[in-house]
C-alpha cells in the first residue's frame, strides 16, 4: 500500500513533526509516537485508536487519517506532548 520513500518524516521541530505519506489505494493511516523504551503497542491497539493509547504513559502523540486522494502526498502533523512519569 505504500512505497519506498513512503512513509517518511518531514519538518522536524522541537515538538512536532510532519508524517508524509502516499498510499497506492484509498486507506486509512494510524500513528503512534512512543517514548524511548516504550514497548510496542500490538496492531490491534492503534487501529483501536487514540481512544485506547491517548493518555497511556508512554505514548507521545497517536491519531489517524483517511488518506483518499492518492496522486499527491499527505501531510500528517503530528505534535509531542511529554511523556508523563511512570509510576514507581
Amino acid at each position: 500500500m505504500l512505497e519506498a520513500p513512503y512513509p517518511r518524516v518531514e519538518n522536524i521541530g522541537p515538538d512536532s513533526f510532519d508524517i508524509v505519506v502516499k498510499p497506492t489505494e484509498q486507506c486509512d493511516v494510524f500513528y503512534v509516537v512512543l517514548a524511548d523504551g516504550a514497548p510496542e503497542p500490538l496492531p490491534e491497539d492503534i487501529v483501536a485508536g487514540a481512544g485506547s493509547l491517548e493518555g497511556a504513559a508512554d505514548v507521545l502523540a497517536c491519531g489517524s487519517g483517511v488518506i483518499s486522494d492518492t496522486s499527491v502526498e499527505t501531510l500528517i502533523p503530528v505534535i509531542v506532548r511529554p511523556a508523563r512519569s511512570r509510576a514507581s
